[in-house]
């Protein structure tokens, strides 16, 4: 039998190691109580006192990528689904740039309600002085080039990139949305009306579309993709998510995704649902005039490249896009060279976009940022 002076220890230890251990184990699971912004919540880590922007506290920061000269990304990088993740998240850490709520957002709150239907009695932009801007540099690039279009579109990027320095650019405020490796552009309203976005083609990367989320109100956001996971869940924390392919032709078709199989991510061949573009921007939608478009696609883009063009499919059923990015394969597609060329020259010979900061990804692919200088709406949303 225990000594009862040994008992009253051992009951005082016990009852200690058990108060103790319940405080820890309420201290631990007590939920952190972070700032939302826009019904998202914003769940910083720790970073260096010395990058804080104007006394910013850890609470009020997120983190998003900005405008660096990134390299371009080796598919090869992206075999592991998780190494991707890390890369996008390694870069944002890396550059450790501190995003606060963006000034962006509640500049836009505060401008009138936007009056389509009129001119701007004094415009930030002279369309046609950027217009013809635009024909001076572009056109002998595409007249030089104009039999050989594998060259020309191999040689785009270094050929046409000096043409976003011109001096009819200088008011053209186009803004860089990085996602985690590549650069989209945009240009904001100067008025505030409801707006459209769309992302065709979302491959695991909602860095851009979040940021415009942050910095750009009464904007609705819709995205369609044919690999579900995880494009779903981030997308579907912006928006409406759509679990299939938009190409020229409803039906099953042979599509270049970007997919996870045994928990590896690889770009290949596989055969999806799509849905052709027209019915989905007017039936599934339900809208015709889309503001902002990211279209990413592997190369499906090739079947409706002419849709953009004065007089085509999109002008048959009435839908306007003001400004997008696109991914353009011209490598990957059958006759994808003559069938980009074709697009650019009849963009010229339209007079409805410019073209303008174009990115390298690889040989015969890159970025290219088109914006509408023809439609009265889309100048006095966005130029004016």
């Amino acid at each position: 039998m225990l000594n009862p002076h040994v008992n009253q220890k051992l009951l005082i230890l016990v009852a200690t190691t058990i108060v103790v251990t319940i405080y820890l184990f309420v201290l631990n699971s007590k939920a952190v109580e972070y700032p939302t912004y826009r019904g998202i919540k914003l769940e910083p880590e720790p970073l260096p006192e010395e990058i804080f922007l104007n006394g910013t506290t850890n609470s009020e920061i997120v983190y998003e990528a900005q405008d660096p000269e990134i390299p371009v990304v080796d598919e090869t990088e992206f075999d592991d689904l998780r190494a991707a993740y890390r890369r996008i998240e390694h870069f944002v850490r890396v550059n450790r740039i501190p995003f606060v709520k963006d000034e962006k957002y509640d500049e836009i709150l505060g401008m009138k309600q936007c009056d389509l239907t009129k001119d701007e009695s004094n415009p930030k932009n002279d369309v046609g002085k950027i217009l013809n801007g635009f024909h001076k540099c572009i056109d002998p690039i595409v007249g030089y080039y104009k039999k050989n279009p594998e060259q020309m579109l191999n040689q785009w990027v270094d050929r046409t990139k000096h043409c976003d320095d011109i001096p009819e650019y200088e008011n053209l405020k186009i803004h860089p949305l990085q996602n985690g490796d590549e650069i989209k552009r945009h240009i904001y309203p100067n008025c505030r009306e409801k707006t459209v976005h769309v992302t065709l083609g979302i491959g695991h990367d909602v860095i851009a579309e979040k940021k415009l989320n942050m910095s750009q109100p009464d904007t609705v956001f819709y995205g369609a993709d044919p690999v579900i996971e995880p494009n779903a869940k981030i997308f579907s924390e912006l928006g409406k998510f759509f679990p299939f392919a938009v190409a020229r032709e409803a039906g099953v078709s042979s599509f270049r995704v970007l997919a996870t199989h045994l928990r590896k991510a690889k770009y290949m061949f596989l055969d999806v649902t799509a849905v052709d573009i027209i019915y989905f921007f007017k039936n599934i939608l339900k809208v015709t005039k889309i503001d902002s478009l990211f279209v990413d696609i592997e190369g499906a883009e090739q079947t409706f490249l002419d849709y953009f063009h004065v007089g085509g499919e999109f002008d048959k059923n009435g839908i306007t896009i003001c400004q997008f990015n696109m991914e353009i394969h011209s490598i990957v597609w059958p006759h994808g060279y003559q069938t980009t060329s074709k697009f650019l020259e009849q963009l010229l010979k339209d007079n409805r976009y410019i073209f303008v900061k174009p990115t390298p990804q690889r040989r015969g692919v890159f970025k290219q940022y088109f914006i509408n200088v023809k439609d009265p709406e889309c100048v006095r949303k966005f130029l004016q």
